[in-house]
């Protein structure tokens, strides 16, 4: 028999609110059980959890999970919060003025491999970002400040890492348009703020302002791992130009900083541009690059990318009737010892080098000897020949004395490639499709192919010819079954100019419909021709994701956007945006397509993006991202 006060108790709980103020909700009542009685007591205050009492490591690993303006809210509740949010919102800083915070595909997050004998082991960090040129300078003055008050009466290095936030990666992809990069408080102040990057392990200055002297101010160029520079303007072109044998080159670029001479001993990634000639490419390598850790630099190098120009340009030096030539004067007008500089300068044989990428360089088919003795190519992932110009001199007026390509004898020690980027000019003859359908690479993922003809090509090949070899050698090998990102696209070469073709009706389609592990295609359709082929070929890629279609037809006849009420940013999107419903009505698992630069996403409708141009050209091209 149940006692009275047994029922009080029962009567006092179903007909008693609870869940406000004079009564909160105490979750044993909720999860009490028959088995399990959980006793209640009304006036004793159940106990809560704060985040400012959990250790430091746990508060740093929730605020990584944080954006910056999530972390801003947060290290506002208290001291503790604060000590542990300040190194995440530190620890990587992009300046980019095109980024946007609604732009949720650009993620915060990033990582790094910190184990270098277990390279599946990745540790997860976020970035900061800053896009006006406010916030740019609150960052410099902030961080100088921030820094001379901590150290003031100790050195940087007998502070741990984890009470301090230290900058640990530096990526400037676009400073902001109303700064002035002549200013010269600017760059003083640019200068200061390099000298407390103490635990700087990755530099990536994209934009055109860098100057040699911010490279002496760093106070350890020790644990500099990643250095991405393009030296354009720089104040010291002089130092590593061309300058007569009687200069001492360790010397000039010593003079940048006058404590000590540049020496990165643990750098892995190097890329660097522009490098205008073959001479001041040796002393960029030779300076720059190794210092006086031959060994070690050579050793350690996994990526390499070098371009002659600032940006990737169009211009065709020499035409393509002058790349072959019987005339030996020629020949000393131009600059082909790219190659030649690479293998002769301080570097030893790259041995562990994983990424090689030649931008607008000349080479002749004997630099393939020179590339073999330089660089281990069987242990390449990724290859990017980008405008690369092959130039052959013969002894006689035919073209019957063309030697062997460049592409063809490298060919047979490519062995574990993984991305490919090719566009390689030659005359009177073409390798490409050749190299193709030769190469041995079984785990190809990524390929990005520039088919050119010119009028020399045509001398030798048809054109129906030229695309027959092209489109059968894209599925040689079982690149059908391994590549997952792929962009084709044809140019004529014109005077010092190319022309982008559309890709030929009765070509391509049937061999691309093949491909079906395309997560990513780009190519350039005519479809007020062939749209039925075109429609066809996306609609038979089952795991298509990222669709890039560009060239004068891709968005259709031109139109003047009849239906927009008024004029906004987005009048190109609206122009084609019928063509990027017809592409999603033909395959459901379609998520972006860009037609020329408009982006658009597949939602409940389709909906047009601005600010993703770059990070589209990531997921569809080879050699965008430069954090590889």
């Amino acid at each position: 028999m149940l006692k009275s006060r047994s029922g009080t108790q029962e009567n006092y709980s179903f007909n008693s609110p609870v869940g406000y103020s004079k009564k909160p909700l105490i979750p044993p009542l909720i999860n009490s059980s028959c088995q399990e009685k959980n006793e209640f007591h009304p006036n004793e205050i159940p106990k809560r959890n704060r985040l400012d009492t959990l250790p430091f490591e746990v508060r740093a690993k929730i605020a990584n999970e944080l954006s910056q303006f999530d972390c801003l809210n947060l290290l506002r509740t208290n001291k503790a919060m604060y000590m542990s949010t300040m190194p995440r919102l530190y620890q990587h800083i992009v300046i980019d003025e095109n980024y946007s915070q609604f732009n949720k595909e650009i993620s915060f997050k990033y990582y790094e491999k910190t184990v270098k004998n277990r390279p599946d082991y990745r540790k997860e960090h976020s970035c900061t970002f800053v896009k006006s040129s406010y916030n740019f300078r609150r960052l410099l003055t902030h961080y100088i400040s921030l820094y001379e008050t901590k150290f003031k009466y100790c050195e940087p290095s007998n502070i741990p890492t984890s009470s301090f936030p230290y900058i640990k990666t530096l990526k400037c992809l676009e400073l902001p348009d109303s700064l002035n990069t002549y200013d010269h408080e600017l760059n003083d102040q640019i200068s200061d703020f390099f000298t407390t990057l103490v635990h700087l392990r990755e530099l990536i200055w994209l934009n055109d302002n860098f100057r040699l002297e911010y490279l002496g101010s760093l106070p350890n160029t020790s644990s500099i791992q990643t250095l991405v520079l393009n030296i354009k303007f720089s104040n010291y072109l002089s130092e590593l130009s061309s300058e007569p044998p009687e200069h001492s080159d360790s010397e000039s670029i010593s003079s940048v900083s006058s404590s000590k001479p540049l020496t990165f001993p643990n750098i892995t990634n190097f890329q660097i541009r522009p490098f205008q000639n073959s001479t001041r490419l040796q002393r960029i390598i030779n300076n720059l690059l190794v210092g006086e850790n031959i060994s070690q630099v050579s050793q350690n190098l996994r990526v390499l990318k070098i371009a002659r120009f600032d940006k990737d340009v169009n211009v065709l030096v020499p035409p393509c009737g002058e790349l072959v030539s019987a005339n030996s004067d020629s020949l000393n007008e131009l600059d082909l010892h790219t190659i030649r500089s690479l293998s002769e300068s301080k570097l030893e044989y790259l041995s562990n080098l994983q990424v090689l990428s030649l931008n607008n360089c000349l080479l002749s088919p004997s630099d393939a000897d020179l590339l073999l003795k330089s660089v281990n190519l069987k242990n390449l992932k990724t290859l990017e020949l980008k405008n690369v110009s092959e130039y052959q001199r013969i002894t006689q007026t035919t073209t019957e004395g063309i030697e062997d390509s460049f592409l063809t004898r490298i060919c047979d020690h490519i062995g574990q490639l993984e991305h490919l980027a090719l566009d390689f000019r030659e005359a009177y003859t073409d390798t490409v499709w050749l190299f193709l359908s030769n190469l041995k690479s079984e785990a190809l993922k990524s390929l990005d192919l520039i088919l050119r003809y010119n009028s020399t090509k045509l001398e030798q090949f048809s054109m129906n010819g030229l695309y027959s070899c092209y489109a059968q050698s894209l599925v040689s090998g079982n690149k059908k079954e391994t590549v997952t990102k792929l962009s084709i696209e044809i140019k004529q070469e014109n005077q010092f100019c190319d022309l982008i073709i559309p890709l030929p009706s009765n070509k391509f389609y049937h061999e691309l419909s093949q491909f079906k592990q395309l997560t990513a295609l780009r190519i350039n359709p005519n479809v007020s021709h062939d749209c039925h082929e075109v429609l066809q070929m996306v609609e038979s890629l089952p795991k298509l994701k990222f669709l890039d279609v560009f060239g004068a037809q891709a968005g259709g006849a031109p139109n003047l956007g009849l239906g927009m009420v008024h004029p906004t940013i987005y009048d190109d999107w609206f122009k084609v945006q019928h063509v990027a419903i017809m592409y999603f009505h033909h395959n459901s698992q379609l998520k972006y397509i860009r037609i020329n630069r408009c982006v658009f996403e597949r939602k409940d409708e389709v909906i047009p993006r601005d600010g993703l141009d770059g990070w589209f050209s990531q997921l569809v091209r080879v050699g965008y991202n430069v954090d590889m």
